[in-house]
């Protein structure tokens, strides 16, 4: 059979329902179509999402969605947090000697604190990523961090200090406070070989 034929067919039917009638008492007549479905979406996925959304949730993409805006905030109110609190660390340190405590506490919340923000960056990544294999292709995509810009970022905003505050030897060689810590254990591990 012919397509046209087919369709002139359903047309008169539609027709001749129209006439007797049948179509005057529909839900929703006299309003718009809404098409609240994504066409790029495949079908058993677009069933899965109208049943997500009668049931009140929201489909998977919109959630890792959320979820990624709302680490995004955390992870520059935690930068901004420990940038405060790097300045206030370096501003208490008193002593250049890395055996001190507080100086061995210090670096080892620097090196926590990097760590965490790290994996709160590489966090977000995945979620990306799981973001873009999920979402449909007209959702606007995420851009990752690039984590090696981002780590530079933060060395910068939260770092290590320099050189140590001025002690009771003026002309004393100052390093860096890693670079200090370094060199105690190395001393440290020569004297338990002596």
């Amino acid at each position: 059979m012919n397509l046209d034929v087919i369709a002139r067919v359903a047309e008169g039917k539609i027709q001749e329902g129209i006439e007797e009638g049948k179509f005057d008492n529909l839900p929703g007549k006299g309003k718009p179509v809404v098409i609240e479905e994504d066409s790029s979406t495949p079908p058993h996925i677009r069933i899965a999402n109208r049943v997500l959304k009668n049931a009140g949730v929201a489909p998977e993409w919109i959630q890792i969605r959320q979820d990624i805006l709302e680490e995004r905030e955390v992870i520059t109110a935690l930068l901004g947090r420990l940038e405060r609190e790097s300045r206030a660390r370096r501003e208490r340190i008193t002593s250049s000697d890395p055996a001190d405590p507080y100086f061995q506490r210090c670096l080892a919340w620097h090196h926590k604190s990097r760590d965490e923000y790290l994996r709160r960056l590489k966090s977000v990544n995945t979620s990306i990523l799981k973001f873009c294999m999920c979402a449909p292709q007209t959702a606007d995509p995420f851009t990752p961090y690039s984590i090696t810009r981002e780590m530079q970022n933060y060395d910068e905003r939260v770092a290590v200090p320099e050189t140590a505050p001025p002690t009771t030897n003026e002309g004393q060689n100052r390093s860096g406070l890693l670079r200090l810590a370094a060199l105690a254990k190395y001393q440290k591990s020569r004297k338990s070989q002596e």
